[in-house]
């Protein structure tokens, strides 16, 4: 007996199979498209994460780049504070975090995280930056000295040149970078090399030409490629000039000198001098202080001075400027804060007489102002006004203006000469505004100070 197949059932199997093999397209089809989109995201967040990668490099360079000129690195939370972050211009954006070191004065780890702005790729990188040394470079009429302070409590000398017959030390002195630069009272200027620590070098021995009216020079400040150099009468701008093969300095060449001090009404006694940005600012006896223009041949744009105000007529001291604020000591005045937002017209904000009079000398950092009297160290918090003591600090008898004084992070470090011969360089911890001495280091005839950071 013969069966024949119902054509309809072969149609049905024909539409089952085409059904079958039509999902088994659709989900071929879904898989490559789930696929595809997978790897479209992953590109794409290769992208981001390549973004905030060389976000993170370039933290990294800027992290080093304040690390070679000295500039603080502030603890940043990058997490918490949005306004932290340093945006760049392709969405990305990096922000520095700080991880402390028991080291003194220095952190020795600085993690860069970078981040894409419309994202969430983040690349985190780590600085690990090398032990810091923190030496003090100090002068004097008998010659030039590196002493490591790393250690408070264990000073020693690294480096020395003893003055000579051809060599007589100096007065004034910064340091940047490599080098030394030192000026005396004759105007003979010298740059050393103190790559080396244990073996600084002379590099130049200029006799400078003093330009227009001038006399006893009083201060000395080096900002980049250029010297600035202070006398009673006269402020001068010298430009570094170096060897085109080694790229060392070889000498200064004079660029101008503002002497028109008779205009200035009768301002003869120039102290000290500070360049921050475009400007640079002096601290003289009569005027509190006096502002010039460094891009247009130092032209004088401004004074403190008011007519009838007697704070500087006696006496001025060292002037710092911090954030559109300067501060100088002034005898009767005591701390005088100067607001120079406007520099063209800069006016004496506050001033704190009763705690503060008799101060000569002082340096900052970036929450306080620190002073110092005939026998007294204080901690002045300027985020008040007038300004307050935070912290006061009996201390050797100072002789002005023998006397010197220099801070770093978390450590003052005064020279005492005193009487008969004084204590030499005392080291004060500062850290959060409290002061407790750590340290010393006999050394006498000292002109200057210089506190840096120096990575081997």
């Amino acid at each position: 007996m013969i069966f024949k197949k119902n054509p309809k059932e072969k149609g049905q199997t024909i539409l089952l199979i085409t059904f079958l093999i039509l999902i088994a397209i659709l989900l071929i089809g879904a898989g490559l498209s789930l696929i595809t989109v997978r790897e479209l995201k992953m590109a794409k967040n290769i992208e981001q994460s390549a973004k905030a990668f060389f976000a993170a490099d370039s933290g990294i360079e800027y992290a080093l780049y304040l690390i070679k000129t000295d500039s603080p690195i502030n603890n940043f939370l990058c997490s918490t504070v949005p306004e932290d972050w340093q945006v760049l211009g392709n969405q990305s954006k990096y922000c520095l975090e700080i991880i402390n070191s028991s080291i003194p004065n220095s952190p020795n780890r600085v993690t860069v995280v970078g981040k894409f702005d419309s994202g969430n790729q983040a690349v985190k990188r780590a600085l690990q930056i090398p032990l810091v040394d923190v030496l003090a470079f100090t002068i004097h009429p008998v010659g030039f000295k590196i002493i490591d302070v790393t250690d408070p409590d264990n000073a020693f000398i690294r480096g020395s040149i003893d003055a000579d017959a051809s060599w007589q030390g100096g007065y004034d002195l910064d340091v940047v970078g490599n080098y030394a630069y030192i000026l005396d009272k004759e105007d003979n200027f010298t740059i050393i090399d103190v790559s080396n620590p244990d073996n600084p070098v002379i590099k130049i021995f200029l006799e400078l030409t003093p330009v227009g009216t001038s006399n006893e020079t009083r201060d000395i400040k080096v900002v980049r490629d250029y010297v600035y150099i202070l006398r009673e009468h006269s402020i001068s701008l010298y430009e570094i000039d170096y060897d085109a093969d080694s790229g060392e300095p070889n000498g200064i060449s004079h660029v101008v000198t503002n002497s028109a001090w008779s205009r200035l009404h009768g301002l003869n006694t120039g102290h000290s001098i500070d360049v921050v940005g475009r400007y640079a600012y002096v601290s003289a006896r009569e005027r509190g202080i006096n502002v010039y223009d460094t891009l247009s041949n130092l032209d004088y744009i401004g004074s403190s001075a008011v007519f009838g105000d007697t704070c500087f007529d006696t006496s001025v001291g060292n002037i710092t400027v911090r954030r559109g604020f300067a501060y100088v000591p002034a005898d009767p005045c005591g701390l005088v804060v100067i607001d120079i937002h406007n520099p063209s017209n800069p006016e004496k904000r506050s001033n704190n007489d009763s705690e503060l009079n008799g101060s000569y000398i002082l340096d900052s950092d970036e929450n306080f102002v620190y002073v110092i009297r005939p026998d007294e160290f204080i901690i002045a918090d300027v985020s008040v006004d007038p300004p307050t003591v935070r912290d006061s600090e009996a201390i050797g008898t100072m002789i002005f203006p023998e006397s010197r004084f220099a801070v770093l992070d978390s450590y003052a470090y005064i020279y005492e000469p005193g009487d008969p011969i004084g204590r030499g360089i005392i080291i004060y911890d500062v850290s959060g505004g409290d002061i407790i001495e750590k340290g010393s280091f006999y050394l006498i005839g000292v002109k200057d100070i210089v506190v840096k950071k120096f990575f081997p």
